[in-house]
């Protein structure tokens, strides 16, 4: 990044959102469609954001893997108040709650975690108990999604449709005594989580949770 290019950016100081772990592109494009009904929003998975996208959009999502984690974790060292998701970092097992993920990958977002400036907000999956093991080492704010009763964006009552044209899953997020009801074309526990992503997110950035469970009806 140029020196003009640097001024521009750090006078429009758009939020930057970094989302990784297993299945973050489903999430990021849940997340990126949510956003998007109330921001400008930019998703990047390989090339960094140039002076167009910075005068364009005004969140970068950055699509956080082994391929690009030099390019965009300096984006974390830069930004004031960036958001940090992680997914889960191993397989999500539909017929349990809680499942172990891989200590490499939590490793990784760990050392992700321990860079993020103060006034940072980290995201991640109270069901994976990999994730939920860096909850006594995190220094910034920080929120968690599950179907777990403890995470803070919890999905209950979770109910499959498979009648014809309806088919899809019904459940309802539950989060700081608020219940909205979501309607998905999708079931996979996945497309749960994603969607929590995108309510646990929303959240930060001051969107309505009502509107939030609208919009995710339309995100599949």
């Amino acid at each position: 990044m140029d020196i003009f290019t640097k001024i521009i950016y750090f006078i429009k100081k758009p939020r930057i959102i970094l989302i990784t772990g297993q299945g973050y592109d489903k999430s990021s494009r849940v997340l990126s469609f949510v956003l998007g009904k109330y921001y400008k929003v930019g998703t990047f998975k390989i090339n960094e954001p140039n002076l167009k996208d910075i005068l364009k959009y005004n969140i970068f999502i950055f699509e956080y893997s082994p391929e690009n984690k030099d390019n965009f974790k300096k984006w974390l060292l830069i930004s004031k108040n960036p958001i940090l998701i992680a997914t889960n970092t191993g397989e999500i097992l539909s017929e349990k709650g809680f499942f172990q993920g891989d200590q490499t990958l939590s490793q990784k977002i760990k050392e992700l975690a321990d860079i993020l400036p103060l006034f940072s907000h980290l995201i991640l999956n109270y069901d994976d108990e990999s994730l939920r093991a860096l909850i006594p080492h995190i220094k910034t704010e920080f929120s968690s999604f599950g179907v777990a009763a403890r995470a803070d964006f919890v999905a209950s009552d979770i109910i499959a449709n498979k009648e014809n044209e309806t088919e899809g899953v019904n459940f309802k997020i539950n989060y700081n005594g608020k219940v909205v009801p979501v309607w998905i074309k999708k079931g996979e526990k996945e497309d749960i989580y994603a969607s929590l992503v995108g309510a646990a997110c929303g959240e930060v950035l001051g969107v309505n949770l009502v509107e939030i469970s609208n919009v995710l009806s339309e995100s599949f």
